[in-house]
């Protein structure tokens, strides 16, 4: 059986890219290996394979037949190669790899999707260090489904993981090619179950109750990666998808969460530039997302309760504007090179950081640390915050600002209890996790509205139009409205008090 990881960075690309890749300078002069690869993946029909994070394919280059089972995702993943005879699983071939526990041995297993690519491959060396570089251009086949793919993969061999860096990063310089968290095998996943045009918005992540505090922050970085590789892609084909800007600016917060949440352990210079970049991100994404709710929500209430205003209409087209602007800039920050270095940044300093092998004896300690050590001590100084006598106050107090803020705390808090949801009784986890949901939408209910307010009377300045001004005047929430959220928003707090903290029982 073959080695039993692998070390690889894979870039999307454009179909229309594929050829600009191949031409890399990095790539110039190096022996082109051209192969047809056909490639089965399986799963019995409970698909406890994928449950389990597991993948099981053959692949076939009309010449042999390799069954590969791997493992884990990010910039390492386990891999166990063996020749087999046939385009048939061999169980036997099987024993020995951690999937042999999944599966009984009479389990039937079927095939899910097939991979057809043409793969052009490139062995790079350079300085002792050895990479593999595959462009694979096809499609994924499920039943009658079908989708286009275009990919590259860059695999270290020997040396460094910097190597694979450097090579990477060669490549989103010269063309659009985009650091990817996604594999073939959950693609083919998705276009089995008709989700390849859907968004992602829930995390797809189960932590290890004996993992380190250091694997838990990579594997969490892992799971957001994927999600906003997901929501991305879906978003540079259909570039005016409400939900796909809300789902890809979700998965960007909970990546700063969790860099907010792990900082006392990779707390430094690197930490605080993949920050500002995600903070770069997450702004262009909220002026859309911003500009979403302000139309399709807060203008939209305005306008049924004040039928026949046509200032209000007016107001609308005017922000209708703003949105096609600000998604402009989205469009061009995703299509950017700075965009892809950000991605390939977040991947590197997860997985290669200096604070890996920082000598600091305070964070060597936090790293090996159980992450449930480690979640109970941060999870609690949070909670401890949250449910301050002050922050009680502030709810029904007179400042919006005060207001605001204790809804990103609920916000932010929320995202961190849920990377360890996995670990806990589901009840304990649901009375914490539904009392904060309810804080901040109760909140986030009234800022709307205010915000709006705001957000239109500073546009709306430089005109000094008496119509538009009245319309944004009734964007504010009325009394009654108000009211209700603020009382829905202390009984959440409530809650939340009297809540047992669901790190208590890790």
């Amino acid at each position: 059986m073959a080695k039993s990881s692998e070390t690889e960075i894979k870039l999307r690309l454009d179909p229309g890219d594929a050829e600009g890749f191949a031409s890399l300078e990095a790539l110039g002069g190096r022996k082109l290996d051209r192969r047809r690869l056909h490639t089965i993946y399986f799963d019995d029909k409970e698909r406890r394979l994928a449950a389990h994070g597991f993948e099981l394919r053959v692949r076939s280059d009309g010449a042999a037949h390799v069954q590969t089972i791997k493992s884990g995702r990010g910039l390492e993943r386990g891999e166990w190669e063996t020749p087999v005879s046939g385009v048939l699983p061999d169980w036997s071939a099987a024993r020995g790899t951690p999937a042999h526990k999944v599966l009984r041995k009479d389990d039937a297993l079927k095939s899910i999707f097939v991979v057809d690519v043409e793969r052009r491959s490139w062995r790079v060396e350079e300085d002792g260090a050895v990479a593999e570089v595959s462009l694979d251009c096809g499609e994924i086949i499920s039943g009658e489904r079908r989708q286009p793919i275009a990919e590259a993969e860059i695999e270290l061999k020997a040396g460094s993981p910097k190597f694979l860096f450097d090579l990477a990063r060669k490549a989103i310089r010269s063309c659009d090619a985009t650091p990817c968290f996604v594999g073939k095998a959950l693609r083919g996943r998705r276009l089995e179950l008709g989700e390849a045009e859907s968004t992602q918005s829930a995390l797809d992540l189960e932590l290890r109750p004996g993992a380190t505090a250091m694997a838990a922050f990579q594997q969490i970085v892992d799971a957001c990666l994927a999600q906003a590789s997901l929501n991305e892609e879906l978003l540079r084909r259909h570039p005016g998808d409400v939900e796909a800007v809300h789902c890809l600016r979700v998965a960007i917060r909970r990546l700063r969460a969790a860099l907010a949440l792990f900082a006392p352990m990779i707390a430094g210079a690197p930490w605080r530039a993949l920050k500002a970049g995600l903070g770069w991100l997450s702004r262009l994404l909220g002026e859309v997302r911003d500009l979403d709710v302000l139309i399709t929500e807060t203008i939209e209430r305005a306008r049924n309760s004040f039928p026949g205003v046509s200032s209000l209409d007016r107001l609308r087209d005017l922000c209708g504007e703003l949105r096609q602007a600000a998604q402009r800039n989205l469009e061009d920050a995703l299509r950017s090179e700075r965009f892809r270095r950000l991605l390939l940044d977040a991947l590197e300093f997860t997985h290669a950081g200096a604070w890996i092998s920082e000598e600091d004896r305070c964070k060597s300690k936090l790293r090996g640390m159980s992450v449930a050590s480690f979640a109970a001590k941060r999870l609690e100084r949070r909670l401890d915050a949250m449910t301050s006598r002050k922050n009680r106050d502030c709810i029904v107090g007179a400042n919006e600002k005060d207001r605001h803020r204790l809804r990103i705390k609920a916000k932010k808090l929320h995202y961190m209890a849920e990377f360890f949801g996995s670990l806990s009784p589901t009840k304990r986890y649901c009375a914490i996790a539904e009392a904060l949901h309810d804080l901040q939408e109760a909140l986030g209910d009234i800022h709307d509205g205010v915000a709006a307010e705001q957000f239109v009377s500073k546009l709306l300045i430089p005109d000094n139009n008496a119509d538009l001004t009245v319309a944004a005047g009734l964007l504010k929430p009325n009394p009654t409205s108000e009211a209700d959220s603020l009382a829905v928003a202390c009984v959440a707090h409530r809650k939340l008090r009297r809540a047992k903290p669901f790190w208590r029982a890790f």
